[in-house]
């Protein structure tokens, strides 16, 4: 069966899979990881490549109960998402893609309208 979470999405850049050493080379530093949960439904994200999202650890459960996630983005931020937003692509990077579309959006580049 083929992975479709991996598959890259509109407006979204794949990547090749990073290494544990790679994700924690920088120099930041991400949210205290949690143990993560042993219940049987339970899907472990880490490693895992969404859209410009990496993400690194299991960052606990937010008050609604939902699965949060130290992920680290193309650019080098890090973020933390919920796994419902990163699994629906709701969540795509840290906002640094949505300023980049703004930004391009707004440019006319000399053209009036």
């Amino acid at each position: 069966m083929v992975d479709k979470i991996n598959e890259p999405r509109a407006g979204c850049n794949p990547q090749a899979a990073l290494t544990s050493t790679d994700l924690l080379a920088k120099d930041h530093v991400m949210a205290v990881a949690h143990p993560i949960p042993t219940h049987p439904r339970f899907q472990d994200l880490t490693n895992r490549i969404f859209c410009r999202l990496t993400v690194v650890s299991f960052a606990g459960k937010d008050k609604r109960g939902d699965s949060l996630w130290n992920c680290r983005c193309e650019c080098g931020n890090e973020h933390i998402a919920r796994a419902v937003h990163i699994q629906s692509g709701m969540t795509r990077s840290c906002g640094c893609w949505s300023k980049e579309v703004t930004s391009r959006r707004a440019t006319t580049h000399g053209e009036r309208n």
